[in-house]
């Protein structure tokens, strides 16, 4: 396994450790949810990355969520939509550990939304292009 994987592995097993120190930390309910989840979510990220190494993945693709399919470029965009909105309610809260979860969560959403929408685009200019030849 490159160094490149290795380093992606330490990196988001290190967010879940701060998503557990939140979680310890914070003084609602939902924010230890959240912490909890947070950590949850990089563990699974882990595998993904050691199941793309077994794969015979490329070292260059770190958790690849952008779709191929047009249609699905848009699916992916409400979901990122949804995740936004919820990230935003979560701001809302008194727990700043939550605020600052929210924030992230949104900001996370809308850079992939972007990514999304080019993905998008990509792919009707692809199916574009495949039509024309």
């Amino acid at each position: 396994m490159s160094f490149r994987r290795w380093l992606s592995i330490a990196v988001v097993f290190g967010i879940g450790l701060f998503g557990l120190f939140g979680a310890a930390e914070a003084a609602t309910a939902t924010g230890r949810t959240m912490g909890v989840g947070l950590a949850v979510a990089c563990v699974l990220a882990g595998f993904i990355v050691l199941k793309q190494h077994f794969d015979g993945a490329p070292d260059n693709r770190f958790l690849s969520v952008m779709p191929q399919q047009p249609a699905n470029a848009l699916r992916l965009l409400v979901i990122l939509g949804i995740l936004a909105l919820a990230g935003l309610f979560g701001a809302t809260s008194s727990d700043p550990y939550l605020y600052w979860a929210g924030l992230t969560l949104t900001a996370v959403s809308i850079i992939l939304g972007f990514r999304a929408i080019r993905a998008y685009f990509d792919g009707r200019e692809r199916s574009i292009d495949r039509h024309v030849e």
